[in-house]
């Protein structure tokens, strides 16, 4: 009976097995042909990956709850500098993950992870600019040829030049020159250049929003330039011809004298009591000469009841002219008209020339003039000498007892209306 029972269950136990089926497992998987990236920008991208679903009785392959994009700048994205955008609610379908804060015009390689299946490596490229710097040629002392390219990779260009500096942390905000356009290949004569110098440069780029790129930095140095006589009349390619240096200098790079204005000599101190048209010691209100009709009636050039009994001369004769008492021919002094057309159609460059502060000045035709920081005098006392200077004009101020001069400093400049016994530096000017 035992053994019956055996045999009878054994039968069961068979048929048991016989109708129940392998155990089966839900299992994603990437399809590889069909991952890709869309919506590039600037700094961003979103990565399509395709999901599949399939049966398998194998339990390790289950686990695909999480689906990774491993994405870098190095070929091999899952191990050098990677980055990783998740999903975690993976379907079979089609997932979008957006990559953010990407480089511009940058090559990214990426592949899809889902659990322990590794997706195939593909690249991309983010819009932006890419920016090569040439070779500088054709350098003298005062010029070089520089030049640049641009690959738009699926932006709009918007500007492209070239930066030039004298030290090599140039921007397009820190820079002395900017050479621009809308070229995509493009070349830049730079002239106005000081001799023995070196300059550094750099090829750059700006898309219609805004984003900059840069080329590599480069640099050249001008070959060596000879220092001028400071008469040597220079055409800038303005209305008049300036001087190489100052009134009272030898050379470009000497300070010169100072003169208080409309007087030709220099002298010891400079105050009201020494100056040339000045009655009243120590007092504005003294002006003899070069008076106008501005208001101040408490000046000699007023009478008792206030009318107005000056000369009404606003701009220095040749007698009272620094420039040309002291180096005749056609050379004067500038007006203030004249320094403005210096002032607002040159570039003009901070730099030390020679062991000499001041601002290396270029015409619009190239050529080029050195403006030393001469210092200033008042009293018996010269002020900030290559720190920082005044130049005269030959022009009145709006008041009779001021006249109007510009004044230097490191990188910058601006113009003032001074008291006429200040003693100034001054550049001369000729036809």
């Amino acid at each position: 009976m035992k053994t019956y029972l055996r045999s009878v269950l054994a039968i069961i136990m068979i048929a048991f097995c016989a109708c129940e089926k392998d155990p089966t497992f839900r299992v994603l998987s990437i399809n590889d042909n069909a991952t890709r990236v869309t919506n590039i920008t600037t700094t961003s991208a979103e990565v399509i990956v395709s999901i599949f679903e399939t049966e398998s009785g194998d339990h390790y392959n289950y686990n695909h709850n999480t689906l990774e994009v491993y994405y870098s700048t190095s070929s091999n994205p899952f191990i050098e500098s990677y980055k990783i955008a998740r999903c975690t609610t993976v379907y079979a379908g089609t997932h979008t993950i957006r990559l953010y804060n990407l480089e511009p015009g940058t090559t990214y390689y990426y592949a899809p992870k889902l659990g322990n299946q590794y997706g195939k490596v593909s690249s991309f490229k983010t819009k932006g600019i890419t920016v090569e710097t040439g070779t500088a040629t054709d350098i003298t002392s005062s010029s070089a040829k520089l030049s640049g390219k641009c690959t738009l990779n699926g932006s709009t260009l918007q500007e492209s030049g070239i930066l030039v500096h004298m030290n090599s942390s140039l921007s397009y905000t820190n820079c002395i020159r900017r050479f621009y356009g809308t070229y995509l290949d493009f070349v830049a004569n730079v002239t106005g250049l000081m001799g023995n110098t070196t300059y550094y440069y750099c090829a750059y780029a700006k898309d219609s929003e805004g984003n900059l790129y840069y080329g590599a930095v480069k640099n050249f140095t001008t070959k060596n330039q000879s220092i001028r006589n400071a008469k040597t009349a220079v055409d800038l390619g303005l209305s008049v011809k300036w001087a190489a240096g100052n009134v009272g200098a030898t050379y470009e790079t000497d300070y010169g004298n100072l003169y208080a204005w409309g007087e030709t000599t220099t002298k010891s101190s400079y105050v009201w009591g020494t100056y040339l048209y000045c009655n009243y010691k120590n007092a504005w209100s003294g002006m003899t000469k070069y008076t106008i009709p501005d208001g101040q009636t408490a000046g000699s050039w007023y009478s008792y009841n206030g009318t107005f009994i000056g000369d009404n001369k606003r701009t220095l004769t040749l007698s009272d002219d620094a420039a040309y008492a002291n180096w005749g021919g056609n050379w004067r002094m500038p007006t203030e008209s004249e320094l403005a057309e210096l002032a607002n159609s040159c570039s003009w460059d901070w730099v030390i020339f020679h062991g000499i502060q001041g601002f290396w000045i270029a015409g619009p035709n190239g050529n080029s003039i050195f403006l030393p920081a001469a210092g200033w005098r008042v009293g018996t006392d010269t002020h900030t000498l290559g720190l920082e200077s005044y130049y005269w004009t030959s022009s009145l101020s709006s008041y009779s007892d001021m006249a109007r001069a510009i004044f230097i400093s490191s990188g910058s400049s601006r113009w003032e209306s001074k008291d006429r016994f200040y003693g100034f530096a001054v550049r001369a000017v000729c036809e």
